[in-house]
Order: structure tokens, then sequence, then C-alpha cells
């Protein structure tokens, strides 16, 4: 008898705070509406988090419970926004996909995985830069706090789950290596359902200036200062972003699900920041192959599309060999066009908000796209499958170091409506 194929597991709960969206439906209605990143966004973000009313109004208005949502206020007495701002993005992951560990064994069977990268960097350098040779004076709980792993006690002691659970740091692409791991352990029977979270990431003043040294930061001022896949594209702009989903091992399928249907990785012998084309290609195919899916069967790629000169023209090549030779090629767009590069988060960000167009029937436009650097299908610019007709996708989370990751996402489970501002040329 042939063997069963393991369950594709589903997302049955999406979590995000970042500026282009206080949670999953302001983003929705960003991405229609598709305006440029503006980097001082992300100051009125964090000031709102900050201020202790409406953090606590945010609070109330993603828990589905007063016990919950006392849990999280309480833990976040010490004020620091990364956990705001995490926790935010996870209680509403949480609390959308119904999840409960109000028993051993719901506990057990709920696990997390966290996609983090040193997100304390910025916190950490300062701190010592404060104490020069004096680590006795170093509070040993500020500095575990500081340690990636804190994050993940943090959020089973709020959450309640103790199943199996990780952090996996891989750079940027750490979020979506996040979503391989997590959907490794619900096909093998690990876990029922994994929370996968990606820290707000907060750069040290040495990070910047690396980026900057590398050429990675814009050097656009004023209007759309991403420009992914445009010819006057110049860099990124980081951006303070949390993401959260649930992926669930054998969920009721019904309209507006959206399964991971494949994954695909390739870790391709680098120790720098140079795109690799064969690396990309490779890990598209793999999640094609991870899929049972062809190239033609894709509506829509979400690309990694950081606006860097050098990462845009071969992610396009590599999306262009991927699709040669197929008939109706893909919808391309960026979504750090709009949102800015979270980093730790960029990938899941990127799976939520293909989720969010694929279960409500738009493919938002590129921002700052004028002058496309290769002919692929953009929207709004010569595309060709109405949005209503996609219903299967590919994310790409592409890294420093030769590491590549692709998620395959299907919505064939039924779309909840098209709305306005959808892409239909």
């Amino acid at each position: 008898m042939p063997e069963t194929p393991p369950p594709r597991p589903a997302i049955t709960g999406m979590g995000v705070f970042c500026a282009g969206g206080y949670g999953t439906a302001s983003l929705c209605e960003t991405l229609r509406q598709a305006p440029a990143f503006d980097p001082a966004s992300t100051d009125v973000l964090l000031a709102e988090i900050a201020d202790e009313q409406r953090f606590t109004a945010h609070v109330g208005r993603l828990a589905d419970d007063g016990t919950t949502g006392g849990v999280v206020l309480k833990a976040t007495r010490r004020g620091r926004v990364a956990d705001r701002l995490m926790l935010l993005a996870a209680l509403e992951a949480w609390t959308s996909a119904g999840l409960s560990a109000s028993t051993a064994e719901e506990a057990q069977r709920i696990g997390c995985v966290l996609a983090a990268n040193n997100h304390f960097d910025r916190e950490l350098e300062t701190s010592f830069a404060d104490r020069p040779g004096h680590a006795r004076l170093v509070n040993p709980r500020e500095r575990l706090a500081c340690l990636d792993p804190y994050a993940l006690g943090l959020l089973s002691r709020v959450f309640g789950f103790t199943g199996h659970s990780a952090t996996v740091g891989s750079q940027s692409a750490c979020s979506a290596s996040a979503v391989v791991h997590a959907a490794g352990l619900l096909r093998s029977g690990l876990l029922d359902h994994c929370l996968v979270v990606a820290p707000a990431f907060f750069p040290s003043d040495s990070f910047r200036e690396m980026l900057e040294n590398l050429g990675i930061v814009s050097r656009i001022e004023g209007e759309a200062p991403v420009r992914p896949f445009d010819s006057s594209h110049a860099g990124t702009s980081q951006a303070p972003i949390a993401a959260a989903i649930v992926l669930s091992a054998r969920p009721e399928h019904g309209p507006g699900t959206v399964t991971v249907e494949g994954v695909g990785s390739c870790l391709h012998r680098s120790t720098g920041t140079e795109p690799d084309l064969t690396g990309e290609v490779l890990a598209m195919r793999g999640a094609l192959r991870d899929a049972n899916l062809a190239p033609s069967d894709i509506g829509y790629v979400n690309a990694h599309a950081t606006g860097t000169p050098r990462g845009d023209e071969v992610e396009a090549l590599a999306i262009a060999e991927v699709f040669s030779g197929v008939a109706r090629p893909p919808l391309v767009n960026g979504t750090k066009a709009i949102v800015g590069h979270g980093f730790n988060a960029a990938g899941l960000v990127g799976i939520v908000a293909t989720c969010l167009q694929l279960t409500h029937g738009f493919v938002h436009d590129t921002p700052g796209l004028v002058d496309p650097i290769a002919d692929l299908a953009w929207p709004g610019r010569g595309g060709t499958r109405a949005a209503a007709d996609v219903d299967l996708a590919i994310c790409n989370t592409f890294s420093f170091f030769g590491i590549n990751t692709s998620v395959v996402l299907s919505s064939r489970n039924g779309c909840v409506g098209q709305g306005k501002g959808s892409h239909t040329s």
C-alpha cells in the first residue's frame, strides 16, 4: 500500500505589527492601497507602542479573554518596545487561531519556533559601551533578557505552551527558515500546532554602519526610498516589524484557509553578502518539488525584493529562469516597498502579506516601480492573470551567507472575496 503523504500544515492564525499595519486587517488595507514606505512612520509606531494607554488598548482589542490580556500586560511592565511588538503580533496570531493550552496535554502539543538573529543587537551594544571593562556591573537578569531564547520563555509564560520549541537564526531568512522548521515538526507528528514568531529587530550603530558600507541602505531621499526592481533602485530601508503565524497539522480546511504546500532551502557555499543565482533557483525549485507542483501552477511570486541593485538583478534572473517557458507567468511584487525591510521578520511578513492577498483576491502593486529592470509580470504593468484566479503563490526570502528559502502557499480551499483595489489586468 502506498505511504500516505504527510499532512500539509495550514496557517490558522496570523498577527503583525509594523508601521504599515497595526494588525492584519490594517495591513491588508495598506497593501490594497500600496503606499510607498515612509521611514518616518516607524517613529509613530514606536511612540504608539511605548504609550501605556495605547498599548493597553491594543492588547484589549486583540485578546479574546481578560486573563491572556492581563498576562501580556504584566509581562511587559518593563516597557521594552521590542517585547511589546512581539507579544502583540503573537497575541493576534494565537487568538485568531483559537488556540488553548489550558490542559497539560494541550500545552505539550503546542510549540514555538522563534525567528531571531541577535534581535537585541542595539541594546547589547549600547549596554556594554556604557560599562567598558566592568563585567561585575552587568545585571544578570538584564543580560539574560537580551538573549534570543529569552523570547521563547516569555512566549511560553504568556501563552502556556510547553511543546518542542527552538530559535532559528539565519539573518534575513530566519523567519522563512522558521516556517520550514515548524512545517517539519508538524509533518513529523511531534506537534499539533506551532507558533512561529519573528520579533522586531533593532540594529546597533555598528550594524547600520556595516549595511551602509556594503551599499545596502537606500540612498534615496524623499518619496519611495525602497524601489524593488526599478532602474532607480538604490538600497533598502530597515523597519521594526513583528510578525507571527500559527501552523496547524490537521485543521478544518474551509474558505480562507491557506496551507503551506511546499518548502525549499539552499545553503550555497558563501560567507559574504553577495546574492547567488544558483541558490535562489534551487530554493524555488525545491519548494515546487516539495509541493508536487509545476512552475505553471504558480500565479504569484512575493519576491524578496530588497531594492538593492545587485539583489534585485539576481532575483529577477532567478524568477525568469524558474518560470521560463510558462505560458502565463506569475505576477511578481515586493512588499518591502510598502513596509520596509524587517530583517528577522522579512520572510514572515511576506508570508502574512501573501496570505492576505490570496484570501482577499488582490495582488498589490509595487510602489516606486516605474522603469522595471526585467520583463516580468508586474501587477499594473502587464500582469496577465486576474487576482481572483490566483490561488498558489511562492514567497522568497534570501539572505547573507548563501541562505535561500522559498515557501509555496495555497488558498485552493476558497477566496473570501476580491474587494476594492484588487488587480484584474
